[in-house]
């Protein structure tokens, strides 16, 4: 009965640090969404001058939209798209 119970503490410490994993790894993909975020509310802020290529701006925009959903997906990779 003792190996049981020894057994049984012993999943739940994986457990424990299987989910101390998940919640890192989900700290750090928020860390990134904000990141991203912030440099499309900075990117949006910006008055246009004589020296901002607008263009360049918008594919800085684009190209931030792409990493937020490339998050998602790396996140979330058992979930099916919605339609």
């Amino acid at each position: 009965q003792l190996a049981t119970k020894v057994a049984s503490l012993e999943a739940a410490l994986d457990q424990g640090a299987q989910a101390a994993a998940e919640v890192s790894r989900l700290h750090t993909a928020q860390a990134r969404v904000q990141e991203h975020c912030h440099t499309m509310e900075q990117l949006l802020s910006l008055e246009p001058h004589k020296d901002t290529d607008v263009d360049s701006r918008l594919a800085t925009i684009v190209q931030a939209v792409a990493c937020l959903a490339a998050e998602g997906c790396k996140e979330q990779p058992n979930k099916q798209a919605i339609t």
